[in-house]
């Protein structure tokens, strides 16, 4: 009965605790987004504008060498499947996100098609 009753506290206490880090992190007070963040003494920094665009150039001239690398390869066949794997691979790079969400849903899909409608009898 006490665990019913303190319970629901305990959990608005806690969602308090989390959105007021969130607040104070918006307005830059902290430098931790949430207290799991603050218990593990991991410091979240924002990305300038200008690391952005380094990193992006960076990204760019990297893709370049590599692009560089599949044209000197020796043969056109050879050559062709290098370019279209390095075109995949960033592909799959850049939407991570996106394909690993297709993922998580094709295996949720996967696992109500194949699923019994009837549970065995014993």
């Amino acid at each position: 009965e006490c665990i019913r009753l303190v319970s629901p506290w305990v959990h608005a206490g806690k969602e308090a605790i989390v959105l007021s880090f969130f607040i104070l992190f918006l307005f830059n007070r902290i430098n931790c987004s949430s207290p799991w963040l603050r218990f593990l003494n991991l410091e979240l920094r924002r990305m300038s504008p200008e690391f952005a665009q380094k990193l992006a150039a960076e990204v760019a001239a990297a893709r370049a060498r590599q692009q560089a690398w599949a044209q000197g390869l020796w043969g056109a066949p050879l050559r062709g499947a290098a370019r279209g794997g390095l075109w995949l691979w960033h592909a799959a790079n850049d939407n991570f996100k996106m394909w690993a969400i297709l993922l998580a849903l094709a295996v949720k899909v996967a696992d109500w098609w194949l699923a019994d409608e009837a549970p065995a009898a014993p």
